[in-house]
C-alpha cells in the first residue's frame, strides 16, 4: 500500500572538511495522521548499511546518523564501530526504486550508481540528487513488527512487497559551523 503523503524528516549531523557544520532536521508529516505514524521519531539511525527511522535506534547495531561532506566521495559516514578512517558513503542509482545505501567500510563506491549528486536546494533546504526529491520512507513486514521505516530513492516507480510513504522532504532547518 502507497500512502501519498509529505513528510519532513529527522535529525541529521552533517559536517564538512572545510569547516564543520551541523543540520539539523525535523519529523512532521502532512496530513496530520503522519505525526501518529511517525510519533516521537526525530532522528535517522544508521543500520545494516541504510538510513532509517523509528524504534530501528534502540536496536544495539545501530546508531544516530552523522554525515560528512567528503570532497569527491559525497556524502559519508563514520560509525563508531569501526576504525577512524573507514567511511562508507551514500549512494543511490537514480533510475532505480530501491533503499539508500551506504558502501561497505572502506570500499569504492559500486558502478552504475551515484554518490555525487546530493546537495541541499537554495529554495527550501531539502536533500537533494540531482536536484531531484524522490527520497520516501518504506517498510517490510520485519520493518513493520520493528515500528521503523527505510529511506528509499523513488527511481523507477512504485516500490514492490513493502508500503511507502511518500514525499519525504530532509530538511535543513538549523545549520551551525564549528
Amino acid at each position: 500500500m502507497l500512502s501519498k503523503t509529505s513528510l519532513t524528516a529527522a535529525a541529521i549531523a552533517l559536517t564538512s572538511s572545510a569547516a564543520a557544520q551541523t543540520l539539523t532536521l525535523n519529523v512532521s508529516g502532512t496530513p496530520s495522521y503522519l505525526d501518529s505514524v511517525l510519533a516521537g521519531y526525530t532522528t535517522l539511525s544508521y543500520a545494516n548499511n541504510t538510513i532509517y527511522i523509528g524504534q530501528v535506534k534502540n536496536q544495539l547495531y545501530s546508531e544516530e546518523l552523522v554525515l560528512s561532506s567528503v570532497g569527491g566521495y559525497g556524502l559519508a559516514f563514520q560509525s563508531y564501530h569501526l576504525p577512524a578512517g573507514e567511511l562508507q558513503t551514500v549512494y543511490i542509482n537514480p533510475n532505480v526504486t530501491a533503499p539508500v545505501f551506504f558502501t561497505d567500510p572502506g570500499a569504492d563506491v559500486p558502478s552504475g550508481v551515484d554518490s555525487q549528486g546530493f546537495s541541499f536546494d537554495n529554495a527550501a533546504n531539502r536533500l537533494t540528487n540531482g536536484g531531484e526529491n524522490n527520497f520516501m520512507f518504506c517498510q517490510d513486514l520485519a520493518e513493520s513488527e520493528l515500528n521503523s521505516w527505510r529511506l528509499w530513492w523513488e527511481g523507477d516507480g512504485i516500490a514492490n512487497g513493502v508500503s511507502c510513504l511518500v514525499g519525504v522532504d530532509l530538511i535543513k532547518v538549523v545549520e551551525c559551523e564549528d
